[in-house]
């Protein structure tokens, strides 16, 4: 809802958002007609995009994945909460913007180990991704507490993309890791091109487009080597 959104929240995609920043800059200026329009109708009474910065589209956001290193102090601590939904989050390469629109329900299948959802593209929109053997046991461990999603509080409390994202900003910082969420998708991106991923199996698990139509039809044999290729890192 347009009268739940607030400056942090507009700011972090103008910031974050996985496309360049002259796109970013675009997104920017759409905030604000949105936010103008909304205005003229009564909608809301203030405009949040208005407090917004734009981003300067000479300089790229560098994306830094985490080092070995800091994977491993995550695994160290994997008994806190957060630590687990970063490192599902490392493991699948899902926004967490997509991650906080998935459920047990819908988009979290524990039979098959896999995780259907996306919301960026039409290549990103649907795509499939099977759990990784090395997070299985955190999914498991949410579903059998009963929480309706991973996107939950230490309560199992439904978690918006807004709370969410703010929570895993909170603690990256208390565990002093020098980056954000919208990292962990860049580390699994990174940690496939570390383990010779077949090009078109990327693309699938990442929901990048591409010239080959028959590429989004998940046969058995796909998801199979989808799950082969997570398997792996």
């Amino acid at each position: 809802m347009l009268t739940e959104i607030r400056t942090p929240m507009l700011q972090d995609v103008v910031d974050y958002a996985d496309v360049g920043a002259t796109t970013r800059a675009r997104i920017h200026s759409l905030f604000r007609l949105m936010f103008k329009y909304a205005m003229k109708c009564d909608f809301i009474k203030k405009d949040y995009s208005e407090f917004v910065t734009r981003p300067k589209i000479s300089v790229e956001k560098e994306r830094r994945p985490f080092t070995e290193e800091e994977i491993s102090r995550l695994w160290q601590i994997s008994e806190n909460h957060y630590a687990k939904i970063i490192l599902i989050l490392i493991y699948t390469g899902w926004r967490p913007t997509e991650l906080s629109e998935m459920t047990f329900k819908d988009g979290i299948d524990t039979d098959e180990m896999i995780m259907t959802g996306g919301i960026k593209t039409e290549a990103g929109k649907n795509r499939v991704v099977p759990v990784c053997k090395k997070i299985e046991p955190f999914i498991m461990h949410m579903y059998n507490k009963g929480y309706e999603a991973v996107s939950v509080d230490e309560k199992g409390e439904m978690l918006n993309y807004d709370k969410l994202y703010r929570r895993l900003k909170t603690f990256l910082s208390d565990y002093e890791f020098d980056h954000i969420p919208y990292e962990c998708r860049h580390t699994f991106a990174t940690m496939l091109d570390n383990n010779d991923t077949n090009p078109k199996i990327k693309k699938l698990l990442l929901g990048h487009s591409s010239n080959d139509v028959t590429e989004k039809v998940y046969t058995h044999k796909t998801i199979e080597q989808l799950r082969e290729a997570v398997n792996k890192i």
